[in-house]
């Protein structure tokens, strides 16, 4: 069961677009506003707590343990967690991909994933997926 600690969190920046349905979601800033990653190339800054609407203010946790919706499997310890292309977790790899954080938890999507499963993430990041450990 994914669970929260000591989060650190910015809550004056607003949703550059709807966010009501991607809490728990990873984020990044375009401009000076949150928006919902969209490609797994992207560099996520925080996972969304709140479900704003575009131009109301977005809580993004940027440290602590957050609550963090999965896109795929993820291995306690060692899944380094950046977005897919739908804002939510996956393990990264990749020397070019950014991850957020690690996943705290082991967590196995079912073959047809429900969009709601989440897992316990440390975020330490960005950083480079295979840079870190």
């Amino acid at each position: 069961m994914a669970n929260e600690s000591n989060l650190v969190t910015i809550g004056w920046l607003l949703a550059g677009a709807d966010l009501s349905s991607h809490q728990y979601g990873l984020v990044m800033l375009s401009g000076a506003t949150w928006v919902k990653c969209s490609a797994i190339t992207d560099q996520a800054l925080g996972i969304l707590q709140n479900k704003p609407t575009s131009g109301l203010a977005a809580t993004v946790a940027v440290g602590g343990v957050s609550k963090c919706k999965l896109g795929a499997s993820v291995t306690a310890g060692t899944s380094k967690i950046g977005p897919d292309a739908n804002g939510a977790g996956i393990p990264k790899t990749d020397a070019t991909h950014w991850a957020i954080g690690v996943a705290l938890e082991s967590v196995t999507l079912a073959a047809t994933p429900t969009g709601d499963e989440l897992a316990s993430v440390l975020i330490n990041g960005p950083f480079h997926a295979a840079n870190a450990s």
